[in-house]
């Protein structure tokens, strides 16, 4: 079975959390490489904030066993992507 993790700052972990999931870790651009080796070895997929990747991105190439997926920060003008796909999935508005 495929497992995902989503690494973000506490306002996407909360919004992944409302939305069921389990697997969720909370970083900063200070402890996101502490985050990154702490990562089961069993997660297949890595769901991690724009800013979280663009600084660990060194990491993440390293990480060719993993599925990474960068998903928009609300600073990059992703906020209102992020909104609609918790809408989606949790079917009411966050916000």
């Amino acid at each position: 079975m495929t497992k995902m993790m989503v690494i973000g700052d506490e306002t996407v972990i909360s919004g992944m959390k409302l939305a069921g999931l389990k697997n969720c870790a909370k970083a900063d651009e200070e402890n996101i490489f502490t985050v990154l080796k702490e990562i089961p070895k069993d997660i297949d997929i890595i769901v991690i904030s724009g800013k979280l990747r663009q600084k660990a991105k060194d990491t993440i190439i390293r990480m060719k066993d993993k599925m990474v997926i960068e998903l928009p920060d609300g600073e990059e003008g992703g906020e209102d992507m992020v909104a609609r796909m918790i809408r989606d999935v949790i079917g009411f508005e966050t916000s």
